[in-house]
């Protein structure tokens, strides 16, 4: 029996982004998470001019404050340390 075709094909597409955006991608992102589907993701809400709370991970949540200079650079690096301790102490249990 043969797969269903999907309603929204995905395209592969080549794109320049400055090392530093791609540094903060990958910062953000979790081992396991798609860099493709999230940056997808991105450019549909920009496109919508919408975002949800709900699906940013905690490193996102500290990065939107760190560049909106809601907290300082101190504060944000003891936030991402809390952050991946706790990561890592889920992946071992």
């Amino acid at each position: 029996m043969p797969r269903r075709r999907s309603k929204d094909p995905t395209t592969d597409i080549r794109i320049t982004i400055p090392r530093s955006i791609h540094d903060k991608i990958l910062d953000i992102l979790e081992p396991s998470a798609s860099r493709s589907a999230w940056i997808s993701a991105a450019c549909r809400d920009k496109l919508m001019g919408t975002t949800s709370l709900d699906d940013a991970s905690s490193k996102q949540l500290a990065v939107v404050l760190i560049n909106r200079g809601v907290i300082t650079q101190t504060m944000y690096d003891l936030i991402t340390d809390h952050i991946k301790i706790v990561e890592r102490r889920n992946s071992i249990s």
